[in-house]
């Protein structure tokens, strides 16, 4: 009895190592798919400098249109966090917009403001430059 409990049991551990084994095709990842990865690094990066308040290391980011909106949208603030998911992605040649759902909390004179909103980054480029930010633009906040 035991001998076959246990037959039945390397049976079955036989089956499921065979059936879980084997290796599956690794997809190469399209050219699109690795220039918004890309898109959504620079648009990071710009987030982690805004929030540092690092304007040079912003500029070297954007083209000179998108650096002066950028400057001319932003306000004073002591502290902010940002929270940025990613929705989609539309790329046409070398442009490419990346709309993203963002939740911010910023301290301004000691007061505490929340928003959120959904942004459109638009990015020229190779490598990819912020060039405007259409609809609801977090670094303009707090309004």
């Amino acid at each position: 009895m035991k001998n076959l409990k246990f037959l039945l049991v390397l049976i079955v551990v036989l089956f499921l190592s065979i059936s879980c084994g084997g290796k599956k095709e690794v997809k190469p990842q399209p050219p699109e798919a690795k220039r918004a990865e890309e898109g959504l690094k620079v648009i990071e990066k710009i987030k982690e400098y805004y929030i540092s308040k690092d304007l040079k290391k912003i500029k070297a980011l954007t083209t000179p249109k998108g650096y002066l909106a950028f400057i001319g949208d932003i306000k004073e603030f002591e502290s902010a966090t940002l929270v940025f998911t990613p929705r989609w992605v539309d790329i046409e040649r070398d442009e490419m917009t990346l709309y993203i759902d963002w939740s911010g909390t910023w301290i301004v004179k000691g007061k505490e403001y929340k928003r959120e909103g959904l942004a459109a980054f638009r990015l020229i480029g190779n490598p990819p430059l912020l060039e405007e930010i259409l609809r609801a633009n977090p670094f303009a906040e707090p309004m």
